[in-house]
């Protein structure tokens, strides 16, 4: 169970560091100091991310029902 909470954990800091990303390379771009493409890559990670992020909470989830229907046995 630790071990999917600390999962969840490292994956919404990684969620957060991404999202700062996503910010700087939007600015990059507004002053064309950057491609589409580029910024386009970074929104993909972005996606990667979050998904990354959402299966990481459905473990955690799917872990405590398993526990608890475990522990009413």
């Amino acid at each position: 169970m630790e071990t999917y909470k600390n999962n969840y954990r490292l994956k919404l800091a990684n969620l957060e560091l991404i999202a700062g990303n996503v910010a700087a390379k939007q600015l990059q771009l507004q002053k064309k100091y950057i491609l589409e493409s580029e910024f386009s890559s970074e929104k993909l990670r972005e996606q990667n991310t979050l998904q990354e992020y959402l299966q990481a909470a459905y473990d955690v989830l799917s872990a405590c029902i398993n526990m608890e229907k475990l522990t009413k046995n």
